[in-house]
């Protein structure tokens, strides 16, 4: 077994890109893309369907142009709403 070095926090590298769960099925990738827009500038958003169906699976990602816009969304953990469900972000 290699050990490797703790690396704190501040050092670890940033991400632009959010989990988001819970999502309904009727939420479009428009309204989806919309709503996190308030946080920062969307350079991408995606709501997974199901290959076979075309089926929401209720999960996507947001992908914003700065990690700021990240620290915002998770800042409001536990208070994104989206048509009257919360979510969950990751």
């Amino acid at each position: 077994i290699d050990p490797k070095r703790a690396i704190p926090r501040e050092e670890q590298e940033k991400t632009e890109k959010i989990f988001v769960g819970g999502v309904k099925p009727e939420v479009t990738e428009e309204e989806f893309r919309e709503y996190f827009s308030q946080f920062g500038t969307v350079v991408e958003s995606t709501l997974m369907s199901n290959k076979d169906t075309g089926r929401p699976r209720g999960f996507g990602f947001i992908t914003f142009d700065n990690d700021q816009s990240v620290e915002a969304v998770l800042a409001k953990q536990g208070e994104i709403i989206i048509k009257d469900k919360p979510v969950s972000i990751r």
